[in-house]
């Protein structure tokens, strides 16, 4: 996909000087107008059931920001960008398995400066192991199966007592009357669920990879730690097509259970939005494509995309 933003600078050519001065000021507009644009021609190539045009649009632009971001940002800048999704996403994922770990605490963990004050050597396990799987994360999801996925939950959970075998019990998901299938069924359940997922479709990325996660919770295939295996998982989805991590707060509990629940209902169009408006908030900046989402410190020139 190619597409060309310009803009009139006179009957005057003007000087160097003039010109980087140019650069400088009109980079970064140029650049969101040249995002928008292929946005809107982006949005062509599918056909979500759930999402609204608008939601759609938005989210490409979204996706198209992180690489136009990307391909400019200096080495240092991309290190401190990956070290800050690292944090907010292993502090948000435990956030809503109710786990109070404060940033500063995750930070110390991940740097392995030190253990805070109060935090248990559970705390330290469950960060260390959430820091080397969301490293390779999106790797482990391309070509998944059942094997991949009992690989991925153990190392999550590696020395926290899980050996990663499928549950035995069945009961209903906390907060619904929804009941997980018989255990006899997880593997068929899942494996149904991987194979939908590789179908081509022309459902949005974003609401496939909320339907994928609304479905693995259902199947909920493990005694215990599903929604944090889950929730990596969906990570890696949206990482995989260049989305950005979601941003969990603590806040967004409610929100995110009350989606899930609506899932349960059969409610799928609910489900998604639910979603959508914790994404939107988390990431509220460049879901809008606002200008200070691009750094005016770059001074590189407009690329064609």
């Amino acid at each position: 996909m190619v597409g060309k933003v310009q803009e009139y600078l006179g009957q005057k050519e003007p000087s160097k000087r003039e010109l980087e001065k140019l650069k400088r000021e009109m980079t970064p507009d140029m650049e969101m107008e040249a995002i928008r644009r292929m946005a809107k021609a982006s949005v062509e190539q599918y056909n979500p059931p759930f999402l609204e045009d608008e939601q759609t649009y938005s989210l490409e632009r979204l996706r198209l920001l992180n690489r136009t971001m990307n391909r400019m940002d200096e080495p240092e800048n991309r290190i401190m960008n990956e070290r800050l999704r690292l944090v907010n996403s292993v502090k948000g994922n435990l956030a809503l398995s109710n786990d109070n770990l404060s940033v500063k605490n995750v930070e110390s963990i991940l740097e392995q400066s030190n253990v805070p004050s109060g935090v248990t050597v559970t705390d330290v396990i469950r960060v260390t192991n959430l820091r080397k799987m969301d490293l390779k994360i999106v790797k482990e999801i391309k070509n998944l199966n059942i094997k991949k996925m009992k690989k991925i939950y153990k190392e999550v959970n590696e020395g926290l007592g899980t050996l990663g075998e499928f549950r035995e019990k069945n009961k209903a998901l906390i907060g619904s009357s929804f009941v997980p299938p018989p255990n006899a069924l997880i593997e068929d359940e899942l494996e149904g669920l991987i194979e939908w997922w590789e179908r081509p479709t022309l459902m949005h990325p974003f609401e496939k990879s909320v339907l994928f996660h609304h479905r693995l919770m259902q199947i909920k295939p493990f005694e215990k730690y599903n929604g944090v295996f889950g929730r990596l998982i969906f990570d890696g989805m949206l990482r995989q097509n260049g989305f950005s991590s979601p941003n969990w707060k603590k806040t967004d509990k409610d929100d995110y259970l009350a989606a899930l629940v609506a899932g349960d209902r059969g409610d799928s169009k609910k489900l998604v939005d639910g979603f959508w408006n914790i994404y939107r908030k988390q990431h509220r900046v460049s879901i809008e494509g606002d200008i200070s989402a691009l750094s005016q410190r770059r001074q590189t020139q407009l690329e064609a995309f």
